[in-house]
């Protein structure tokens, strides 16, 4: 948590901002939640008892499926040079809206969501990653073939590290 806060302080303090940097720090805050969303559910016999906290669990749990877009947006804002992030956009989103309302309904009038639906939000969350991971190597591909063609040295802007972390990701998929 505290790293995550140190690099959304240093894009914050940015000069001269993207599209991509405001993209990567609402990434960050959605991974803030998820990291002290799992603090609290570290603690010794803690249960969300308020409403304010179940939905914080909820939405923790819902917002897996904003990982992939933000992902994928943060790269398309980095390897497009006039991205905009527009409306048709909003597509993306609708699972995490979905399961969202779908787990507050169940937070809030019955009390809890039954396994089934979350194993079955389970196993969406993990194809969602997978596919928004895959079309970011797509992505990454379409980009360094482009820029082949206009630079004569493409090492600093192949976005290799993107590239790596997605591998990784694939990687902790398979294992999970």
């Amino acid at each position: 948590g505290t790293l995550i806060l140190f690099i959304i302080s240093l894009v914050v303090a940015k000069k001269g901002k993207l599209l991509a940097d405001y993209i990567l720090i609402a990434w960050l805050f959605v991974f803030l939640l998820n990291v002290f969303t799992l603090f609290l559910i570290g603690q010794d016999g803690y249960s969300p008892k308020l409403l304010s906290e179940k939905l914080l669990f909820e939405f923790s749990e819902a917002s897996i499926f904003l990982h992939g877009p933000f992902f994928w947006f943060y790269t398309l804002a980095l390897t497009q040079s006039k991205f905009p992030l527009e409306k048709k956009y909003l597509i993306h989103v609708i699972l995490f809206v979905a399961s969202f309302s779908l787990l507050v309904r169940g937070a809030i009038l019955e009390g809890s969501v039954s396994f089934n639906i979350r194993k079955w939000l389970i196993l969406l969350k993990m194809l969602s990653l997978v596919i928004y991971t895959l079309a970011v190597i797509i992505q990454l591909r379409r980009h360094r073939k482009s820029i082949r063609n206009i630079f004569s040295n493409t090492e600093e802007k192949q976005l290799n590290w993107i590239y790596f972390l997605c591998w990784g990701i694939l990687t902790i998929w398979f294992v999970a």
